[in-house]
């Protein structure tokens, strides 16, 4: 089955068997983007560069898969229930996204996950999320043993890269006052890479803080930060000369203005730096970083309570400290989002 296909059939699949009008019980939100990128193979991890999100999703290595732009199609539903418990009000629910290429199929993939929400004693909140993300294509990478000749580049031999993803993370959240919600967020996850890319394979843990601020009625100001740490498989490899283990410091901040009664704007950055910790003597890593700088700017305009139209824009910087230069991309899209 195509991947295609797959996200195509896990879209349709979180539909529940319910009419149109739902009882309250159920909550819905759909969303639909429609995006133009600069660079495909950087588009999956530009729009996962968000605390709620995988920052730390792996990204194509540029020397061997040239920057290509496309436009991309982005659906996303969310489907929660709602219920009552001795803790409080609690809902559980199913989340699915899909990024379909127009031109670069082969980067298609699909995203489910699985979250539940209670509320806690002492105006406290816990927040459970699994996430998977299969078969993403990260692109065209040489394969281990590299060849001892001094020929280099020309006797490399390439296969696609892919990796699937699971993660599980962990929220607490408390509420200080109206102005102020804070929450810790841990997860632990997963990386598994397919075929000849195993050494590649990763567990991954991640701990941080999450500040949500209201400083006055039509500002909203949100500030994390995480730190998470990889350790590979490649590191008992050292014949391969290629261990992708790291140490990664995660810094985010997003700020929310509402003009109007119908329009809103939201302007956000992110910074991570990757550590690499591999200690494999010939390892192109070893002792080097990777830093990622990105700004993004939306604009949402409110057309109903329940309907909205939204435009952003993109801009994302990754170089990693042993290439000359870095990679700069840019996705500019337009969206609608519905909610039930």
């Amino acid at each position: 089955m195509s991947k295609l296909s797959i996200t195509a059939a896990l879209l349709v699949t979180v539909f529940p068997a319910f009419p149109l009008q739902a009882e309250e019980a159920w909550e819905v939100h759909m969303e639909s983007y429609f995006h133009h990128t600069t660079d495909a193979a950087l588009f999956s991890a530009s729009r996962r560069l968000s605390h709620d999100q995988d920052p730390t999703l792996p990204v194509v290595e540029s020397e061997y898969d040239p920057q290509r732009s496309d436009f991309v199609f982005e659906p996303e539903m969310q489907i929660y229930r709602h219920f009552d418990n001795v803790f409080g009000h609690g809902k559980l629910g199913l989340v699915a996204e899909g990024f379909i290429f127009l031109q670069e199929s082969r980067f298609t993939h699909p995203m489910v996950g699985v979250h539940f929400i209670n509320d806690l004693p002492f105006d406290n909140q816990l927040i459970l999320r699994y996430t998977f993300i299969p078969d993403l294509h990260i692109g065209r990478n040489p394969v281990r043993p590299l060849p001892e000749s001094e020929a280099g580049d020309e006797l490399l031999r390439l296969a696609d890269e892919e990796v699937t993803t699971h993660f599980w993370s962990l929220g607490i959240g408390h509420q200080f006052n109206r102005q102020v919600h804070g929450r810790i967020y841990s997860r632990y996850g997963l990386r598994r890479y397919e075929r000849p890319f195993q050494h590649r394979d990763n567990q991954f843990w991640t701990v941080g803080a999450h500040l949500e601020i209201e400083p006055a009625e039509d500002v909203e100001i949100l500030l994390g930060y995480h730190f998470e740490r990889a350790y590979a498989d490649g590191r008992h490899r050292p014949e391969l000369r290629d261990d992708v283990s790291y140490r990664n410091h995660y810094v985010t901040g997003e700020i929310l203005f509402s003009l109007t009664e119908s329009l809103a704007l939201e302007i956000g950055g992110h910074y991570e730096r990757n550590g690499w910790t591999s200690s494999v003597a010939g390892d192109i890593r070893r002792g080097e970083y990777e830093d990622v700088a990105q700004g993004e700017i939306a604009l949402f305009y409110h057309l109903t309570a329940r309907l909205s139209l939204t435009a952003e824009f993109q801009g994302v910087h990754r170089k990693e400290s042993f290439e000359d230069q870095g990679l700069t991309s840019y996705n500019a899209g337009v969206g609608v989002q519905w909610h039930l």
